[in-house]
Formats: structure tokens, sequence, C-alpha cells
């Protein structure tokens, strides 16, 4: 990712940065029986914010340790509730103010939505760097306000 920092020479310092996602994994429920499902949410290269199936794939890149939020049953379902709020605020942004790309990039990418999230649930987030700029953040607090004013 650039970062717009520059060495003394002139050089573009870049960042690395991995995707973000709000990850669930159902066990043994009622509706599977016996086995599990994986769930995700973040806003994707595709332009849409939204749930996406799951999968728990090798990702050496990740350290498991700092991206896990270990919740509860009520935060979790507190969690999901969030991301349909977030992903309809989103999204409705994104349609309304005709953000090019699905909104991605403009709009932020995986790890704003996420960052979203936690900040919800924790109070305070961990997540760098949230690319989420001026024109968006307006649109998007717009619809996320209306949301959550109405019990959503």
């Amino acid at each position: 990712m650039r970062t717009g920092v520059t060495t003394v020479e002139g050089d573009a310092i870049k960042q690395l940065s991995q995707h973000s996602a709000v990850e669930w994994i159902v066990t043994d429920n009622a509706l599977l029986g016996k086995g599990s499902v994986y769930v995700t949410f973040y806003t994707g290269v595709g332009g849409f914010t939204g749930f996406y199936p799951g999968g728990e794939w090798d990702r050496p890149w990740v350290i498991e340790s700092a991206c896990i939020l270990d919740l509860t049953l009520d935060e979790g379902l507190r969690a999901a509730t969030l991301c349909q709020a977030v992903a309809l605020a989103a999204n409705l942004t994104v349609n309304v103010w005709k953000f090019p790309f699905g909104g991605y990039g403009g709009l932020g990418v995986c790890a704003d939505s996420v960052a979203i999230i936690e900040c919800a649930l924790r109070g305070s987030t961990r997540i760098f760097p949230l690319v989420m700029r001026g024109d968006a953040k307006v649109g998007f607090g717009f619809f996320l306000r209306g949301l959550c004013s109405h019990g959503n």
C-alpha cells in the first residue's frame, strides 16, 4: 500500500497490509447438525460490503493471535447485527452518492468496515491503516446514524 511517505532519497515507503474480516465459525448447530459453517463480513474489492462465505485456509502471513476477538454469544450476535447495519449504510452510500467501483477505496477497504465493528464492540480498534475519507464518511455516517436511531 502506498503511504505517501518517502525516504530521504525520495523513494516511496510502502506498507504491507493484510486482509481484514469479521469471521464466525459456527459448529454443531441445530441447522447443520454435526458440522461447521464459516461466514465472513468485510468490504470486498468487488465493491460490495456484506457477508461472504468463509473458510479456513492456510494464511501464513496472518498473525492469528493479533486478529482474534473472543466473543461471547451475545457479542457475536451483536456483531452480526452491527455488520448488517454497516453493510446497509455502506451500500446505500455507494448507490446514493454514486461512488465508483462500488465504493471500494473511497468508502474504505476491508479494514475500515471491520474497524467500525471492532470499535463498536470494544470502544477502540487496533486495525490500521484506515482509508475512508471525507465525503464517504459524511454519507456513510448519515445512513448509519439513521439506521441506529431506528433501533436497527
